[in-house]
């Protein structure tokens, strides 16, 4: 009997031994990358809400339209949105063709005309709110969101879309220069700001603002200066190559803080065992992450790739449940905002060459001759065709294979090639 319980109590000795060792796994290596990110994030979070409540520098809080975009709004549709809602029902920002402009123009369509002139009263006001400095949540709103409501932001980039195919078909595209442009710089204010969220948020906007420009033919009777806007807007909303670092960061401080959360919660309901768990989850979060950052960092997210779950990566510590919730797969979405930053590189280039175009009568010989304007030409590859007229932009591979090349296929503007985005002069 005594031999029976001496091995018993060995046993769990042994078993005891075991745990401990396991719940002290792995040993924590990514805690001062983690602490500098988290940092870099709150630093940046701070500056921006230092001027988030200036209504001369934020867009956002324009009293007039945050009913239309403001998260967390009474649900009842406010009278911006229905002035929205009954001009976008002659858009073709979701399907093409539904929406003859040229008819209704020359029919001199009652409910169409009236829906148009409604939008346009809010043109002025609009502008004005989209082309401040920020477009930001203010702090005081962040309990309950920390996004701007995509749906309202949607209705107002698809009525801007159907607002460019109007001027287009009634040979007025300049009076649509103002309201893209806009479109386009509230894309980039809501890119590199505070989290992936914003970032993909901001991309869905300029893709549509991307389609719209588009619709305006090479041949358009717009200005040097008409181009030139465009092109301005399009760079200023260009975000920049390390787009992915600052929303990497912001999203690791957000999982960071709720984890924190919920072991300040074991703490206080006294669960000692809870809080070695949650100690452990933390630590491989961390790991894990760090890992990650260090892909961010090195330009090479899109290789990366997380311990595959289970037992064994479990027991040694690779994977977690917490982890598993945390640690997201980000490299499909920095592949989307790469792709999307190229776009914008091209679209501005190839602007500033039909304002080159417009100015000289003729496109220059190379990119160099965008300079004799006072034109910065990106770094990024371009491959400039003077005969062809067209414009590609360089594509890694692994970008490539993301997206989806008929979304880019855009008469007379756009296409997506083997090397790239091939745009139209």
């Amino acid at each position: 009997m005594k031999k029976i319980i001496a091995i018993v109590l060995v046993l769990c000795l042994a078993f005891s031994g075991l745990f401990l060792f396991w719940i002290n796994q792995p040993t924590l290596v990514g805690e001062s990358q983690i602490s500098e990110s988290v940092g870099s994030a709150k630093s940046r979070f701070s500056q921006l809400q230092r001027e988030a409540e200036n209504p001369n520098l934020n867009g956002y809080i324009s009293t007039q339209f945050e009913p239309l975009w403001g998260a967390g709004q009474p649900q009842e549709t406010s009278e911006i949105e229905q002035r929205l809602l009954a001009w976008n029902a002659f858009s073709n920002a979701l399907r093409t063709g539904q929406t003859d402009h040229a008819a209704k123009l020359a029919n001199k369509d009652k409910e169409y005309l009236a829906a148009r002139a409604a939008f346009e009263e809010l043109l002025p006001a609009l502008s004005e709110a989209l082309n401040k400095r920020l477009f930001v949540v203010p702090r005081d709103n962040l309990s309950s969101y920390g996004v701007p409501d995509m749906g309202g932001l949607r209705l107002l980039s698809q009525a801007v879309y159907a607002y460019v195919e109007s001027k287009v078909a009634e040979k007025d595209a300049a009076s649509a220069v103002g309201p893209l442009a806009a479109l386009f710089s509230l894309g980039g204010k809501m890119q590199g700001r505070e989290n992936l969220v914003n970032d993909l948020s901001g991309v869905t906007l300029q893709r549509t603002a991307f389609k719209a420009l588009a619709l305006i033919p090479s041949d358009s009777n717009l200005t040097a200066e008409d181009w030139l806007t465009l092109a301005a807007a399009v760079s200023h909303g260009t975000p920049p190559p390390d787009q992915m670092i600052s929303a990497f960061e912001a999203e690791v401080a957000s999982s960071l803080e709720h984890i924190l959360a919920n072991e300040k919660d074991a703490a206080q309901s006294g669960s000692y065992l809870d809080r070695l768990f949650l100690q452990r989850e933390k630590r491989i979060f961390m790991n894990q992450t760090a890992l990650q950052l260090r892909a961010v960092k090195g330009d090479n997210l899109r290789k990366y790739r997380a311990p595959k779950p289970g037992l064994a990566s479990s027991l040694k510590g690779e994977s977690g449940s917490v982890a598993l919730i945390n640690v997201d797969d980000f490299a499909r979405a920095d592949a989307i905002m790469e792709f999307n930053r190229l776009c914008l590189v091209g679209a501005s280039t190839t602007l500033d060459l039909r304002a080159f175009r417009a100015k000289n009568g003729q496109l220059p010989e190379n990119l160099d001759g965008l300079k004799k304007m006072g034109l910065e030409v990106p770094g990024d590859a371009l491959l400039f065709d003077r005969n062809r007229k067209t414009l590609t932009v360089k594509v890694p591979q692994d970008v490539l294979g993301v997206i989806n090349g008929k979304d880019f296929a855009l008469p007379g503007w756009s296409e997506v090639t083997s090397e790239g985005l091939r745009l139209s002069i």
